[in-house]
């Protein structure tokens, strides 16, 4: 059975399974990143290993495990292993249903590959690096293009298929058009003598990525962006309720909180858009920190003077000053959230995290909601705690 297909009365029976001891089983699939068909699975093999996650780079996840392979099944010669991909799915067999609920918690290309007799390294990349692949022909999409449908075509091109894709279709389109794997070259020189028109040659830039294209497009959409642990790309809306609630049973440790940020903290956020043709003036707005905040332009006056630490955002695909608007305020609102960190060891008892998802977590003044910005899952048979670094937006007091 599937975790995401538990009934409400299903899903209250695997909780209060996962909170005290019961069985598990972590099992690898590796299949052929070409067409994806399975090539080997084994299971309960696994002595160590974890999932890291960290919304701060690309990938976002990254899986580094020890396998105990006896029949030497993983026997690759050097390099073989960057073809196939690997999947790791969680199982917990929940008495009341007589049956072994799973969910895959990781899945991604192998990156490195290394035997020790029986015992087997492997470490893999999160899906993202799937779509990083260089550029290998020019595509183009002209302004007013739907922003989703060319992240779609994008990916595509990157090799994706669409089981893959998650993609919603939102009405925002594109206020210039995109153009990916060229680069301008130097108009024609002879084109002067024989009166023909000038040319400007087009050439594929080769160090460029789909990724990088179409992350940036969905950021001008506010919407958060990244590969889920089945490999599948998404496109969602911010959380704004969590979906994570730990309760005192399930965490091992009273949340330790962190307060304050290293170094100057950015307080004014300005998001500019593409330079418009004709009178038009430029998408623009301006975000910052509230008065109160102790990082704040107004906090951090000298002599009346405020002082303001200024990020601007260059973003072409903003088209008015309402998305740059939102785009600012996003930014401004993590920044608000961050202000206060959290580290946070709690049984592993739910075997996946979205990035982006929100923690619902009992603290000492009480309970707290804060993003996930970071975690570890571990994959081993040992007790090792399921560790979420988390941040939330302080209140302030009017």
């Amino acid at each position: 059975m599937r975790l995401s297909a538990l009934t409400k009365s299903q899903r209250a029976a695997y909780d209060a399974t996962v909170e005290g001891t019961h069985h598990r089983a972590v099992e690898l699939e590796v299949y052929r990143r070409r067409d994806g068909k399975p090539v080997l699975s084994l299971t309960n093999q696994f002595l160590g290993g974890q999932v890291q996650g960290d919304l701060t780079r690309t990938p976002v996840t990254v899986l580094e495990c020890e396998v105990l392979d006896e029949d030497y099944a993983l026997d690759w010669a050097s390099g073989e292993h960057r073809k196939y991909e690997v999947q790791i799915v969680d199982s917990r067999f929940i008495p009341d249903l007589d049956d072994w609920v799973e969910e895959p918690v990781f899945r991604g290309p192998l990156w490195d590959f290394e035997r020790n007799g029986p015992v087997v390294s492997l470490v893999a990349e999160g899906p993202e690096m799937n779509a990083q692949g260089s550029i290998r022909r020019a595509d183009w999409w002209p302004a007013k293009s739907k922003a989703t449908k060319v992240i779609v075509e994008l990916l595509k091109l990157a090799g994706a298929e669409s089981r893959d894709l998650r993609v919603p279709p939102l009405k925002r389109r594109l206020p210039r058009s995109v153009t990916v794997g060229v680069r301008l070259g130097k108009a024609d020189k002879d084109a002067k003598k024989d009166k023909r028109p000038k040319v400007q040659r087009l050439r594929v830039d080769r160090e460029g990525t789909y990724w990088s294209v179409a992350a940036e497009i969905a950021a001008s959409l506010d919407r958060d962006f990244f590969a889920d642990n089945r490999g599948r790309f998404v496109l969602a809306a911010p959380r704004t309720r969590p979906t994570l609630t730990l309760s005192r049973r399930t965490i091992l440790s009273p949340a330790t909180e962190r307060r304050g940020d290293e170094g100057e903290t950015t307080n004014v956020w300005i998001v500019n858009g593409p330079n418009p043709k004709g009178p038009r003036n430029r998408a623009h707005a301006r975000a910052e920190l509230p008065k109160r905040h102790p990082a704040s332009a107004w906090s951090l006056r000298w002599n009346g003077v405020r002082r303001e630490v200024i990020e601007t955002i260059e973003n072409k695909h903003v088209k008015t000053n309402a998305q740059a608007a939102r785009v600012a305020r996003r930014q401004r609102d993590r920044a608000l959230r961050e202000l206060v960190n959290y580290e946070i060891e709690a049984l592993p008892v739910v075997p996946w995290v979205r990035p982006g998802s929100l923690v619902s977590v009992p603290t000492d003044s009480g309970r707290a909601v804060a993003r996930i910005p970071s975690w570890t899952l571990p994959l081993g048979p040992g007790a090792d705690p399921l560790v979420l670094g988390a941040a939330r937006r302080r209140r302030w007091r009017r």
